[in-house]
């Protein structure tokens, strides 16, 4: 399989291993060379010609099959090495190894290593182990440092990854507890409008105002149910499935208020609620506020009009139901949306539960949230 091309390594690398093979090429031709035996010193300058050649084109080039170049080095030195005309070039074998382990692949860097230590057997014949072996273990722990050396390389490109999607993510999360935090805000903005609209219209109705004025109030209720949904559709694209709870702004002590706002709007809505709000943790209490407010403000889009009915039980457990009856005109839909699924993921984060949906005639919300130590 022909090497496939890799980045490119930086060229003062490139530059040091030329020097380096050219360095040993000269010692080899200048070492124990007996210029008397003419067919000796032709032999040795042809097969370090090849090897020189070799580098060239890996180190200029590059995208030749890995193992040609391996077997392009290893093949002359160990002829030079067999016929005892090596000298010092047992050393461009350890270069080809620890450029083969730094730009290659595993198994590449195992073959190069393996041709490497052939060549050098090439000393077998005719020279004791302390003369071969030394070069066996030279090859053995370049190859084993180099390798290490990428790996560790591998490592801090990975922890340096690692870092990055970090801070993504950290950016991620900031991006959906503000969408959240939007979405809460804007729609219960919305949701007042819409309820000041609703009781203008039906009071000029009432009082028999110009038809054109009811009209136009009607419309204006309409683009404020769009609005609705369209800010849901927008918000929705900013945050993802899972997302983390928003700190705590409003709280249990904050829920009176919160229906007195929309029964000031013109909303039909009572409370009944027992237990101390004060009692609730934080979060807890953050979470019950904007599960009734999602609620309040999808009843005001979904059933205008129909009476809202909520009671929330604070004692072991954070006990809440919302329930108003299904209006024909603005039927509630499945609640697949952002707001009901964050909702859930309100009440889940805390240990809690979420139902919501359809029961005898009404839409029902009911969400339990463990108060206390088992939150």
């Amino acid at each position: 399989m022909a090497y496939a091309s890799r980045v490119r390594q930086p060229a003062w690398v490139r530059l040091a291993v030329a020097m380096a093979v050219l360095v040993v090429i000269a010692l080899t031709l200048g070492l124990d060379t007996c210029w008397c035996d003419h067919q000796r010193s032709v032999q040795r300058a042809a097969l370090l010609g090849v090897v020189g050649l070799a580098f060239a084109v890996e180190l200029v080039w590059g995208r030749w099959p890995r193992w040609l170049f391996a077997l392009s080095v290893a093949a002359p030195v160990g002829w030079l090495i067999f016929s005892d005309n090596g000298s010092v070039s047992a050393l461009l074998l350890l270069f080809m190894v620890g450029w083969c382990v730094f730009t290659g692949s595993l198994r590449v860097s195992v073959w190069s290593a393996v041709l490497s230590i052939v060549a050098v057997l090439g000393y077998v014949h005719f020279d004791t182990p302390d003369r071969w072996l030394p070069w066996i273990a030279g090859i053995s722990a370049t190859w084993l440092m180099m390798r290490l050396f990428v790996m560790q390389q591998t490592l801090v490109q990975q922890l340096r990854a690692a870092q990055a999607d970090m801070e993504r993510n950290a950016v991620a999360t900031e991006r959906r507890r503000i969408a959240g935090e939007i979405h809460d805000v804007a729609a219960h903005a919305l949701a007042l409008t819409v309820l000041h609209l609703t009781g203008l219209r039906l009071r000029v109705q009432r009082e028999g105002g110009d038809a054109g004025l009811v009209e136009s109030l009607a419309e204006a209720e309409r683009l404020g149910r769009q609005s609705l949904d369209d800010i849901r559709r927008t918000v929705g694209l900013l945050q993802e499935p899972s997302s983390g709870i928003a700190p705590p702004l409003p709280g249990a002590p904050d829920i009176p208020g919160l229906v007195e706002q929309y029964r000031t709007g013109g909303l039909d809505v009572s409370l009944e609620l027992r237990g101390e709000p004060q009692s609730v943790p934080p979060a807890t209490g953050l979470a019950l506020y904007r599960i009734l407010q999602e609620s309040l403000a999808n009843a005001v889009k979904h059933a205008p009009g129909a009476a809202v009915r909520i009671d929330l039980a604070l004692e072991r457990d954070a006990r809440l139901s919302v329930r108003n009856p299904i209006s024909t005109e603005h039927p509630s839909r499945n609640g697949s949306g952002h707001g009901l699924g964050g909702m859930r993921e309100r009440a889940d984060l805390l240990g809690g539960e979420l139902s919501a949906g359809p029961e005898d005639g009404a839409w029902r919300v009911e969400c339990v949230i463990p108060i206390g130590t088992r939150a």
